[in-house]
């Protein structure tokens, strides 16, 4: 039954897959309230100053366009080359190209903000080698058909158990390699601020960057009206004296969350609202 799902899904094109996942997010904003407490009560940590009707327009935003990316990461294959030509367009693009060219990889990092699927497709496409370091999907159905999707684009896929020495073979590869640092690392994050308020953020992408050299730019696809999107890369820059050291490590953090949050504030529906983002606290840990 999934198998024949996910063979019409398939065949349908664009436009109606993304009619179908409007339909299951209003679905999900109307009459399935799964985690709909969870992202009102981040919406109103983020943003105190906007009303309960704001935050529910933005609540009902982010159903949509979730819905909208679940059914799009499973039709990832569809998206060739002449579809990315169509629907995706790039501010910067020739950035990714010149930091390859220092010969140590590079890290594009962001978070769980617009489709960042797309965008690994799409920076395949431009002839950039990517890798992900991902975490298995409990469903086996469901993570071989993701990842699958991922590697129809020559997206090369590292899963976290494996990701030391991985990453590092990535970099010696010359490959971008995508950090999504916007989800609640407890004890291995460091605190930063993210909308006001200090929060556990992973700090892989700062550290390979202080202590191998790697460069570091910003990442983000943002879902624009009739089925566009839009890559932008961001250098993100570097103090002359910083080092590899946990004040530098947290500096270069807090500087591209802001990124990442200036981004949010401007489409706050397209972030990923229903995790619990300010879980740990510093006084928790």
């Amino acid at each position: 039954m999934r198998g024949l799902f996910l063979f019409c899904l398939r065949r349908l094109p664009f436009g109606a897959v993304e009619l179908l996942g409007a339909f299951l997010g209003w679905l999900w904003a109307w009459l399935v309230p799964v985690r709909h407490g969870l992202m009102l009560r981040n919406l109103a940590l983020a943003f105190p100053d906007k009303d309960k009707a704001w935050r529910r327009r933005v609540m009902r935003g982010c159903a949509r366009h979730f819905a909208i990316m679940g059914l799009e990461l499973l039709w990832l294959p569809r998206m060739d080359a002449r579809w990315q030509e169509r629907h995706v367009r790039f501010t910067n693009a020739a950035l990714a190209h010149r930091l390859l060219e220092r010969g140590k990889g590079l890290i594009g990092v962001g978070g769980h903000f617009g489709n960042w699927e797309v965008m690994g497709a799409a920076c395949a496409g431009l002839g950039i080698p990517v890798g992900y370091i991902v975490k298995r999907i409990h469903n086996s159905w469901l993570d071989d058909a993701v990842n699958n999707g991922r590697r129809s684009h020559g997206v090369d896929i590292l899963f976290t158990k494996d990701a030391g020495r991985g990453v590092l073979r990535f970099f010696r590869e010359g490959r971008l390699v995508a950090f999504l640092s916007d989800q609640d690392a407890r004890s291995q994050g460091v605190f930063v601020p993210f909308f006001g308020h200090p929060a556990s953020t992973p700090r892989g992408a700062a550290v390979y960057t202080l202590r191998l050299g790697v460069p570091l730019m910003f990442v983000s696809c943002l879902r624009l009206p009739g089925g566009h999107y839009e890559v932008e890369f961001v250098e993100v820059p570097l103090e002359e004296d910083w080092t590899h050291c946990d004040e530098h490590v947290t500096a270069l953090t807090a500087r591209y969350t802001a990124l990442l949050e200036e981004r949010i504030r401007r489409n706050p529906e397209q972030w990923f609202w229903m995790h619990r983002r300010w879980k740990s606290t510093p006084e928790s840990l």
